[in-house]
């Protein structure tokens, strides 16, 4: 995991890019069109959701058989691909089976969150969260001042780095949304969502 961390934040730096927000434009047709982004440092990467593709970050220990097929009952033409003991990709075949799978997803005792998957506006790279930040306070912020920030956006610290720290995001929370609140919150030199990288489970 921190091997991934570090590979992720790594890339960020090269982008130099990090939190997902929307951002409300209007067209020369006066339609107001939502942008989704992140910050990488003081950068806005912008994002696009790929349609009816989720991930889902289940508790430890989930049992990946009886996840698969209670959401096999939900939704009977959807598809899970598994990342690892604890998260897995659904894709769905259609908006309301898709919509259908968050409902459920959002009451299922299992279940710690769930993302769309996104891709780069700009580009072809997926981008899929683990459910986690990483994020990394200025000098001088004091451990105080950190657990207040902690505390009102409800993250709990689950690794501790020399460069970074590693935050579990609450129970149906948004990553992006919640390292966007940190990065604005003008204590963090970054505070990004941590990506799954370099994925292609088909």
């Amino acid at each position: 995991m921190r091997t991934l961390l570090i590979v992720a934040l790594f890339e960020l730096i090269l982008l130099s890019a990090s939190s997902c927000e929307k951002e409300t434009t209007t067209s020369s047709s006066q339609t107001s069109v939502e942008r989704i982004y992140y910050y990488a440092f003081d950068e806005k990467i912008y994002l696009s959701i790929v349609e009816n593709e989720l991930i889902v970050n289940y508790i430890e220990g989930v049992d990946k058989e009886k996840a698969t097929l209670f959401l096999n009952r939900v939704a009977p033409h959807s598809q899970m691909a598994w990342l690892d003991s604890n998260n897995a990709v659904v894709t769905t075949n259609s908006k309301a089976e898709n919509g259908n799978v968050i409902q459920f997803l959002q009451s299922a005792d299992n279940v710690h969150t769930w993302h769309p998957i996104y891709r780069l506006e700009n580009g072809e790279d997926l981008l899929i969260s683990t459910g986690h930040l990483v994020v990394n306070f200025l000098p001088g912020i004091s451990k105080e001042s950190q657990n207040e920030l902690h505390k009102k956006y409800r993250t709990a610290v689950i690794a501790d780095y020399d460069m970074y720290s590693v935050l579990r995001i609450p129970k149906n929370g948004n990553a992006i949304e919640t390292a966007n609140r940190y990065y604005e919150s003008g204590l963090v030199q970054f505070s990004t969502p941590d990506f799954f990288s370099n994925f292609n489970p088909f």
